[in-house]
């Protein structure tokens, strides 16, 4: 399924600076949903010919629906520039 990005609003941690170099500090839990989330992303630019036009978002998400029927559940989020992020 094709969707405009969420915007959600989470407080980043503080930076600081430990030996020469600057440093978050991430906790357990965090960690392990940010790996999990990783496991079921897929961050991939397209690169069309010379002799194609570029489409449109609607037009792209059709198309990958026609050819990706194997897949359950997923969505698209365009992050610009020809990159999208794909969730399943």
């Amino acid at each position: 399924m094709c969707m405009k990005r969420d915007m959600i609003s989470v407080p980043l941690p503080m930076p600081y600076v430990k030996e020469d170099m600057v440093t978050i500090q991430i906790n357990e839990d965090g960690y392990v949903v940010g790996i999990e989330n990783c496991k079921l992303q897929l961050h991939n630019k397209i690169v069309l010919n010379k002799e194609d036009k570029p489409s449109t978002y609607l037009k792209f998400c059709l198309k990958i629906l026609k050819s990706w029927t194997f897949f359950g559940s997923w969505k698209s989020i365009p992050l610009g520039n020809g990159f999208y992020e794909f969730k399943f």
